[in-house]
């Protein structure tokens, strides 16, 4: 114990002792000298390595014109990626920095296209459109010349649809500085139109360098034969451009309005049908135009329904549904008022109705249950205005309803109270014509139909039927002598 406390110094001796720290220049000095072979010691047991170079920092990248780019998009005091640098080497925060640049720049291109759209719509003069297309013009090219040295992926997904887009929009932009109308992306309606014109000249002119190579006589120039659709409404009216018309309509009737479309079926009614040919011409067309028709048929007056009608009793159409829709609409029409059907309209709508039934069209089927509850419901109606209007009916008019519906589609009361109006008339016996020709029609079909109702007419309604019999047994025997030949 006596030995420890000897070898422990005093506190206050202890902290007298305390070396105090070497100045710089002393420890510069205590250091040895350059050795070499004290070196090349040291390197043999401590090898140098090489300190990589700490990388340079990027210059910022030029911003964009502060007209074009909102500040608060393009800070100036970030530092953007260098021109031409591979986006694969850029930092994450480079990459945010580049794609943040870019959308900026994008939306502004937006945003300059939409006005000059906007200003082209509410026809703004020519010097405010430059004007406009101008701004957006250099936007175009302020984001072109920045992207201008930046290869590869810039890691977004849509990043081709975008530049495919920008360069459509700085195309447009050039045309529309230049002072060409922008095009869209659909081919307008006209265009599509006057292909058809151009491709028949075009096949003219093959066939006419043909002949000339063969050494044929050159034919001369033939008439194009294919229409706008607007102008084939009005060849219509043309014998010459009739054919072209009704090729044109039964392809594109459904680009006319309603309006024209009504025309159209006017002109093909009054055109009629001369043979097979031009009937296969017009039902093409009358078919394409009622089906064009079908969403307006509900605005339609009385009569363009029946001009309607009428059109398909011409050319023999054999779609139910359009018929349908007809049958419905003038029953809704005879409910609102039913004093428009006077005898004119029953007697046009019998010999319609008749035709189609001879055609096999019946108005008696429908294309659903409902349709030919509806049907049944349109015909009934028409019986009912027959038979309250029967002593109203002239002889043209009685002639007019056509012996098959008369026969399919009548009773027999309502055909004995037909017939004797005609006998109190003395219908189609007087003079030859229409009426007479009706009325013939009529009588044999009856006399063929059924023996026993003759046999139920009364005096009066018989002994005009015989009259009617007589004349067309004459006109049959006229008709038989006058194609006889000759005795030599």
């Amino acid at each position: 114990g006596v030995i420890g406390k000897e070898l422990e110094p005093p506190m206050s001796q202890e902290i007298q002792e305390v070396p105090e720290p070497p100045v710089e220049g002393a420890l510069e000095e205590e250091l040895p000298p350059d050795d070499p072979e004290l070196d090349a010691v040291w390197d043999s047991f401590f090898p140098a390595v090489p300190v990589p170079e700490e990388a340079t920092e990027q210059p910022d990248l030029p911003l964009a014109p502060a007209a074009e780019v909102p500040a608060e998009e393009a800070p100036l005091d970030e530092a953007g990626p260098v021109k031409g640098k591979d986006v694969t080497s850029m930092s994450r925060r480079e990459r945010i920095r580049l794609l943040e640049r870019e959308e900026a720049l994008l939306t502004q291109v937006d945003a300059q296209f939409a006005g000059q759209e906007a200003a082209a719509a509410v026809s703004l003069a020519p010097e405010e459109n430059q004007d406009s297309a101008q701004l957006a013009l250099d936007a175009a090219h302020a984001l072109h010349e920045h992207l201008q040295g930046i290869p590869g992926d810039s890691g977004d997904p849509g990043s081709d649809g975008r530049a495919a887009a920008r360069r459509e929009r700085i195309a447009q932009l050039e045309r529309g500085v230049a002072g060409e109308r922008f095009v869209e992306d659909e081919t307008e309606s006209t265009e599509k139109s006057d292909a058809h014109w151009l491709d028949a000249r075009r096949q003219q002119r093959k066939t006419r360098l043909r002949q000339k190579a063969r050494g044929e006589v050159v034919s001369p120039e033939v008439e194009i034969n294919t229409l706008l659709p607007e102008d084939a409404v009005e060849g219509l009216a043309n014998d010459s451009q009739r054919e072209a018309a009704c090729k044109c309509l039964a392809r594109q009737a459904h680009r006319l309005s309603t309006e024209r479309l009504l025309k159209a079926v006017e002109l093909l009614l009054l055109g009629g049908c001369s043979d097979e040919e031009s009937r296969g011409l017009t039902s093409s067309a009358a078919e394409a135009i009622l089906g064009s028709l079908a969403t307006a048929m509900g605005s339609l007056s009385l009569e363009q329904l029946m001009t309607c009608l009428k059109l398909m009793a011409l050319t023999g159409q054999q779609e139910q549904t359009t018929l349908d829709m007809l049958l419905a609409q003038l029953l809704v029409l005879s409910r609102r008022d039913s004093s428009s059907f006077n005898c004119g309209v029953l007697s046009d709508f019998c010999a319609a109705v008749g035709r189609l039934h001879d055609a096999g069209l019946s108005a008696k089927r429908g294309a659903s249950s409902s349709n030919c509850t509806a049907n049944r419901r349109c015909l009934e109606m028409v019986m009912q205005l027959i038979t309250r209007q029967v002593a109203e009916f002239k002889d043209h008019e009685l002639a007019g309803l056509g012996a098959s519906f008369v026969l399919n589609y009548m009773d027999d009361v309502l055909r004995r109270l037909l017939i004797r109006q005609a006998a109190t008339l003395q219908a189609g016996l007087a003079t030859e014509g229409p009426t007479r020709d009706g009325m013939l029609q009529l009588e044999e079909a009856v006399r063929t139909h059924s023996f026993a109702f003759i046999a139920s007419l009364p005096d009066e309604s018989k002994d005009y039927l015989l009259k009617l019999k007589m004349i067309r047994e004459e006109a049959a025997a006229s008709a038989v002598l006058s194609s006889a030949p000759p005795e030599p």
